[in-house]
């Protein structure tokens, strides 16, 4: 739920620049309780989805917060992700979208971590808000072997305790150096271009389940529509609210 909260808000963003360069006014900047100043395209939307169990939305604002649902599902690409991907296959090993890795291979997609401060090539609107600047974009630990992440410089390796970078490429070569049937395989990583390399570190597996021989990094736009699951579930919830005059109560 984080991860929409945070999508609503490159959304916003994207939407008041547009308005910007077409010489329309912007929806007027509101105070989230989320993110603090943002358009108010869906701040109400953001405002409303629970970060824990308990709370209710009255029927008056679920149709509001419905008619900004609705606004967001429109087709139109926004901010950015970054993903890891098998080079051969092109399935992915890890995405990061709003500022969250949404599916890493290694443990489902249910993973969520801090990304660091995103700088260009995102353009300027697409700045995080400041709540998310205390991320770190792994999506892999060791303590014994570095923790493994994707920012937008590319795929890295950080030593844990003083978080130096061990590696960091965005096209490189692995090679398992241990089973690939045991508990935690280890790999050795090498970046043929830049003469990096390091061994010994969690091997990489991407979503069908192998093992990449050649990996590299993509920034990728973003589309509502990989919110579906969220978005289906908001319009029944606030359709029911409205027709029946019941609040949507979070549990």
């Amino acid at each position: 739920m984080n991860g929409f909260a945070e999508a609503l808000w490159f959304r916003g963003q994207h939407l008041a620049q547009a308005a910007r360069l077409l010489g329309e006014a912007p929806a007027p900047t509101v105070r989230s309780r989320r993110f603090g100043p943002m358009p108010g395209y869906f701040a109400l939307l953001a405002d409303a989805l629970p970060t824990h169990n308990g709370g209710e939305v009255p029927p008056a604002m679920a149709r509001r917060i419905g008619r900004q649902r609705d606004l967001f599902e429109q087709n139109a690409s926004f901010g950015a992700k970054f993903v890891l991907l098998n080079a051969d296959t092109d399935e992915p090993v890890a995405t990061i979208r709003s500022g969250r890795p949404v599916w890493n291979a290694l443990y489902g997609p249910e993973v969520w971590a801090r990304l660091a401060d995103l700088a260009p090539p995102l353009p300027d609107w697409a700045l995080f808000p400041a709540g998310l600047r205390d991320s770190d974009g792994c999506f892999a630990w060791s303590a014994e072997h570095g923790d493994e992440g994707i920012d937008e410089v590319g795929f890295f390796v950080r030593r844990r305790g003083d978080a130096q970078v061990l590696f960091r490429s965005t096209a490189f070569h692995q090679r398992l150096l241990t089973s690939a049937d045991g508990p935690a395989p280890l790999a050795h990583l090498a970046d043929p271009l830049r003469r990096r390399a390091i061994d010994g570190v969690p091997a990489l597996r991407d979503e069908a389940g192998r093992w990449p021989r050649r990996l590299r990094v993509e920034q990728q736009p973003q589309w509502p529509h990989e919110y579906a699951g969220l978005l289906n579930a908001l319009h029944h919830l606030c359709l029911a609210s409205s027709q029946y005059g019941q609040p949507i109560v979070w549990c």
